[in-house]
């Protein structure tokens, strides 16, 4: 059954602003909710506004998905701040963009710190002595993966989510130019003692493969990475480059960049495919 906001619900006015830039989208964001809450509580109390398609559940937050635009604005105008499974939540736009990183799909707990592990074994296979994943840096990797609809107060000491993939992305162009240095390329050579800069064309190709978001989101897949991800449906390459993209910064600040080229080199190692002359 359809309900309108109206029917028993307090419409909640945040000093005008939440309903200033309503959504265009049929998805909502649902903040501050009770861990117990199931995919039938999300029906049951959000299906008053409007249709449902599908919800999404999280750890603590969640996503309605309507099948009309005019029903999450329903939901937002009349939901907002209401009591709900022992707690005041928050419904608001769904600000997830392309251009901003992914969601997370779990909290830190055992199960993440698990898959951290695993993900970085080869550094501790590499340096016996490195020591473990501390929870500073497992928050830090979390919010790797964090966008500004994740329900967190803030994104540990990961900084500005932008200038993290956009340094991570730096770091890995540096390890490529690097190998691609190592490999000895006789054209780059030549032109170096000639004291031109220009770096060859098969060179200059096989830095912008190697930074590719779907060359790059195919070795991330392998690692695991897409499981802890929330994103658009399905999830982009260009999103799965930005978390890889945000480990490696983080990587890079919490180890240095000897940890990163150890856990780097099978990405090198595997995918570097240009023939030099």
């Amino acid at each position: 059954m359809h309900y309108s906001p109206s029917d028993h619900l307090p419409v909640y006015n945040h000093g005008n602003s939440r309903f200033l830039d309503l959504p265009n989208e049929p998805t909502v964001y649902v903040g501050n909710v009770s861990l117990d809450a199931t995919c039938k509580d999300y029906f049951s109390y959000f299906g008053r506004c409007g249709l449902i398609d599908w919800v999404d559940v999280k750890h603590g937050f969640g996503f309605v998905h309507y099948s009309h635009p005019n029903s999450a604005r329903d939901a937002i105008n009349g939901l907002h701040n209401t009591y709900w499974l022992g707690r005041n939540i928050r419904v608001e736009k769904r600000v997830h963009r392309l251009d901003e990183p992914p969601l997370i799909t779990v909290h830190p707990d055992k199960s993440f710190k698990i898959f951290l592990d695993n993900l970085f074994k080869d550094i501790f296979v590499y340096f016996p002595d490195e020591p473990a994943i501390t929870s500073v840096e497992s928050q830090a990797f979390r919010a790797a993966f964090t966008s500004p609809d994740a329900d967190i107060a803030d994104n540990g000491s990961i900084g500005s989510w932008n200038d993290c993939y956009k340094q991570g992305e730096v770091i890995m162009q540096y390890l490529v130019q690097e190998r691609l240095d190592s490999m000895q390329c006789t054209t780059c050579i030549k032109a170096k003692e000639k004291l031109e800069s220009k770096q060859c064309t098969a060179c200059t190709e096989e830095v912008e493969r190697m930074l590719d978001a779907g060359h790059v989101a195919r070795f991330a897949r392998r690692l695991g990475l897409e499981y802890w991800m929330y994103g658009t449906k399905p999830i982009q390459d260009q999103e799965v480059f930005y978390v890889f993209a945000g480990i490696v910064s983080v990587l890079l600040e919490t180890r240095g960049i000897s940890t990163v080229r150890i856990w780097l080199e099978p990405w090198l190692e595997e995918n570097m495919k240009v023939e030099l002359s």
